[in-house]
């Protein structure tokens, strides 16, 4: 075995990907008879800006349109006509999934992960369309840098590609009404609304938990970082957002681009990292942080034990945020939310905390929690959320 002779030359080994061709004249064959294709882009293309940009190059030479997994979320700008949001299955919204599963005749799989994870396949929960569908082509990176996928999208530029016609989808929500009350059932919804009338990027940190999952109802817009929208999904991995958040806000500032740090986070998740804030006060870094507040672990919740119970109604996080140069409101209606929300926006300095009290009846939960919920209970051995999991399936 011989060594490169330096970390360049590691770097730039020559690519063997001698069946680039064959792949790329299956997917042009198959794109060809297709009527209604569709691009699902995995998360091995989050850390590799010429893979993404050779698809999104792809995408529109061709007039594919292109929906990510869950993980893949905050790659591309969402308001874009070709781009349809992130998918997974029975999670996604109504209108996304009546669109894949009655529309589409052919899928161009890439770059999601060679091993199955629940999180970004429905939960294995069967009701993942695309990951079933049989008219579809897999491609995943096997080499570094996905320098194999950069190849095959090389050779597919090359080649006689038909323009397909797709008509713009309309999946935006409705927009709620300013007296309505704030909380998970529509926070993404009244963000979307602010997120469409600013030029300014919003970039989103989702805490694990509720508001994680009620942040994939979230449209991002394309920017100069590279995400829009970033967050560690594993439970164990509760209490990174404001540590992502401070990275992310320590960026904005170096390279001066015009973006908001958002941070969205429940109370419980929020405990867990208040060491950050200090940092945050010492770098006089900008950060509007979304406190959903509910003084529990509600995800899941099986029970009334303590274990459950994360805070204290005593707890005033209003004066927390004060010790730390930062300011604070409550915000109980959407109309109120986007005044404040709007001057926090604005201002563009220190730490700005925009309290919301939530409620845990299933009327102001968002659809991916109720669902999450519902399956979770099912899981457990609930006899009526069995029975309601299966009739949702089943529909």
């Amino acid at each position: 075995m011989i060594l490169p002779r330096s970390k360049d030359e590691l770097l730039n080994l020559p690519v063997f990907l001698s069946g680039a061709e064959a792949i790329a004249n299956t997917i042009a064959t198959k794109l060809q008879g297709a009527k209604a294709p569709l691009m699902y882009i995995g998360e091995q293309v989050k850390l590799n800006n010429a893979l993404k940009n050779k698809i999104l190059d792809f995408c529109h030479a061709h007039n594919i349109p292109f929906v990510t997994s869950w993980f893949a979320k905050g790659l591309f700008d969402e308001y874009s006509d070709l781009c349809l949001g992130s998918y997974n299955g029975v999670f996604s919204s109504a209108k996304l999934r009546d669109y894949i599963e009655h529309n589409i005749d052919y899928v161009l799989d890439v770059g999601t992960s060679i091993f199955a994870q629940d999180t970004a396949s429905a939960f294995h929960t069967n009701t993942h369309f695309i990951e079933q569908f049989s008219n579809k082509t897999v491609v995943k990176g096997a080499m570094q840098h996905e320098r194999d996928l950069l190849s095959l999208f090389d050779v597919l530029a090359s080649l006689d590609i038909p323009r397909h016609t797709f008509i713009a989808q309309n999946f935006a929500t409705n927009r709620p009404n300013e007296n309505d009350k704030i909380d998970f059932h529509n926070l993404s919804s009244v963000l979307n609304q602010l997120q469409e009338n600013d030029r300014r990027c919003y970039i989103y940190l989702p805490e694990v938990g509720n508001s994680y999952f009620a942040s994939f109802g979230l449209r991002v817009r394309a920017n100069a970082l590279g995400r829009a929208w970033l967050s560690n999904p594993w439970y164990a991995a509760m209490g990174t957002s404001l540590p992502y958040a401070r990275v992310v806000a320590e960026r904005l500032k170096s390279t001066e681009l015009d973006a908001r740090t958002i941070l969205i986070t429940g109370d419980g998740g929020f405990h867990f990292q208040l060491n950050e804030l200090i940092h945050f006060q010492k770098q006089q870094l900008p950060l509007i942080i979304i406190y959903m507040r509910n003084n529990i672990f509600h995800l899941g919740k099986s029970g009334d034990g303590e274990i459950y119970h994360c805070s204290d109604s005593q707890f005033d996080v209003q004066l927390l945020v004060l010790a730390y140069g930062g300011k604070g409101s409550i915000c109980h209606t959407v109309g109120q939310f986007i005044e404040v929300f709007n001057a926090a926006i604005e201002a563009n300095q220190g730490i700005y905390l925009i309290e919301i009290p939530c409620h845990t009846a299933e009327q102001f939960q968002c659809r991916e929690i109720k669902l999450l919920n519902l399956y979770i209970n099912a899981r457990n051995g609930n006899p009526e959320a069995t029975l309601d999991w299966a009739k949702l399936v089943q529909n």
